[in-house]
């Protein structure tokens, strides 16, 4: 998906480890795109059903607004100063940028001292 986005949207896709983040469907605008152009690929080797994949697509895409909108609404009670996401995983950069989080992995790093130790 990353590889179709770099062509339209190269400005709005993030880096981890020195290549483009691959977790672009913590963007739902991002994901939404790549439903259109699953549906444009689908359409170009089934032609008979080519406007029923678009059709799927912008149903798609509104399912992927109203849930955006809804966690929104929903994340908008935490305070912008308080809006940390801890995770053990450092794919949410998409998520926290989308809704304005701070992401730490610092569990990550808890569990792999404790390992260690």
């Amino acid at each position: 998906a990353t590889e179709i986005l770099e062509k339209k949207h190269s400005d709005q896709l993030l880096e981890a480890d020195g290549a483009v983040d691959p977790h672009v469907w913590f963007d739902l605008d991002l994901w939404a795109e790549c439903g259109h152009w699953v549906a444009a690929e689908l359409g170009k080797v089934d032609e008979a059903h080519a406007s029923d994949y678009v059709a799927q697509a912008e149903k798609f895409q509104t399912l992927l607004e109203k849930t955006k909108a809804q966690a929104k609404a929903a994340l908008d009670g935490v305070p912008k100063d308080r809006r940390i996401l801890v995770t053990a995983h450092d794919a949410f950069q998409y998520f926290a940028r989308t809704f304005q989080f701070s992401p730490r992995t610092h569990i990550y790093m808890l569990l792999v001292w404790s390992s260690i130790l």
